[in-house]
């Protein structure tokens, strides 16, 4: 089974107005447009983060976490981890991308590259979605009735 993550165009009731001096590089996009899609091994159960250069990164359920360049939706990178991913990712001011994993564990992983910072295994099962603190604690919550 091959699931797709696309990105639609969501815009706002109000219209904005372009100069008529500006040039249009491209034809304005209706709302509900899908400008891309990206194909994961298996589904995604996932909501996706956005990091402030436009890159989404999704987990999946076929074990890998990826990060795709908003624009086009071509991959940037990818990180395989030992279960599926239904922990929707959140990006921290530190610019790491924290994410918990059927496989016990929560993820820092580089934010630009991908790259394991470190891992920490809980004794169950991590699906829930991780908080970062002002302070840049993480916190997330795991199967074995416990909140790290």
């Amino acid at each position: 089974m091959m699931i797709s993550v696309a990105l639609v165009l969501a815009m706002g009731c109000g219209k904005k107005e372009i100069p008529e001096s500006q040039e249009r590089a491209e034809a304005p996009q209706k709302p509900g447009t899908v400008l891309w899609e990206f194909e994961t091994g298996f589904r995604v159960t996932s909501s996706p983060a956005l990091g402030a250069d436009g890159t989404v990164y999704v987990g999946s359920d076929d074990f890998k976490v990826y990060a795709l360049d908003g624009k086009s939706g071509a991959k940037k990178w990818e990180f395989v981890t030992g279960g599926g991913v239904n922990s929707s990712p959140i990006l921290g001011a530190d610019g790491f991308l924290y994410v918990g994993s059927r496989d016990k564990k929560v993820y820092a992983l580089d934010g630009k590259t991908g790259a394991k910072k470190w891992e920490f295994e809980t004794g169950g099962d991590v699906a829930s979605s991780p908080a970062v603190g002002a302070d840049g604690i993480v916190y997330m919550g795991s199967e074995d009735k416990k909140i790290y």
